[in-house]
């Protein structure tokens, strides 16, 4: 596994948290290495997650609606270095994974 640094915009790391939690809740069975790193990465982005939403909640208390709007906007647009664990895509295996799935885990998986 290689640690991979790549710079994200806030919606996208939101959304990611959102993903992971929705789709892997600990039903899906994974090699244990593949399960290792990937739970590594669900912490971190659901962390960096709820971070990004404590910020749109502290924007929210604002009572001037189009300052909220503008803010708003601009904490998603606004992007950071994230790090993340890199998966070999012969490490999954023959595991069956949704569709949804794959697409949250697509860009932490290096292909052949």
């Amino acid at each position: 596994m290689k640690k991979i640094t790549q710079t994200m915009k806030n919606s996208e790391i939101y959304m990611l948290a959102i993903g992971f939690l929705k789709n892997f809740d600990g039903e899906t069975t994974l090699p244990i290495k593949v399960n290792f790193y990937l739970t590594k990465n669900k912490q971190y982005f659901v962390r960096l997650g709820a971070q990004i939403d404590e910020m749109r909640k502290k924007i929210g208390e604002n009572p001037d609606k189009e300052q909220v709007k503008k803010e708003l906007q601009n904490l998603s647009e606004l992007e950071q270095e994230v790090s993340f664990y890199q998966v070999d895509l012969e490490d999954f295996g023959n595991v069956d994974l949704s569709m949804e799935q794959i697409e949250i885990l697509q860009f932490m998986i290096k292909e052949e």
